[in-house]
C-alpha cells in the first residue's frame, strides 16, 4: 500500500470509529477501480457534524496539521477542509455535499 493510502486510512479509520458517513473520490478511488492515476492528495466526501469535531481533531492532531475552526466553518457553509499529513505533507482534502449529508441523516 502507497503512503497516501495508508495516510487516507488513518482519517478513515476516524471517521469509521465515529461512524461518520463517508466516501472515497478522486485518484485514490479511480486508482482502486482499476484506472490508475498519479496524486499528491486524497478526497473523501464525508458527512461530518459540529460535534463530531473536537474528538475528530484530538485523534488527528498529533499527525496531521488542522484548523478547528476551518473544520467549523466548512460544515456550516457545505464546503471543504483539508488535513495535512506532518511527516509526509500528503494532503487529505474532506468536501460536503448533499448525499453525503443525507448519509444515514445524519444533518
Amino acid at each position: 500500500m502507497n503512503d497516501g493510502a495508508s495516510i487516507t486510512l488513518l482519517v478513515i479509520d476516524v471517521f469509521e470509529q465515529l461512524q461518520i458517513p463517508y466516501l472515497v473520490g478522486g485518484s485514490l478511488a479511480s486508482t482502486v477501480h482499476g484506472t490508475a492515476r498519479s496524486t499528491l492528495d486524497a478526497d473523501l466526501v464525508a458527512a461530518l457534524r459540529a460535534e463530531d469535531v473536537p474528538i475528530l481533531v484530538e485523534r488527528l492532531q498529533d499527525q496531521f496539521y488542522l484548523v478547528p475552526e476551518a473544520i467549523h466553518e466548512a460544515i456550516h457553509h457545505h464546503s471543504s477542509f483539508n488535513l495535512i499529513h506532518l511527516s509526509t505533507i500528503f494532503k487529505v482534502d474532506v468536501l460536503f455535499c448533499k448525499i453525503a449529508l443525507l448519509m444515514k441523516c445524519r444533518c
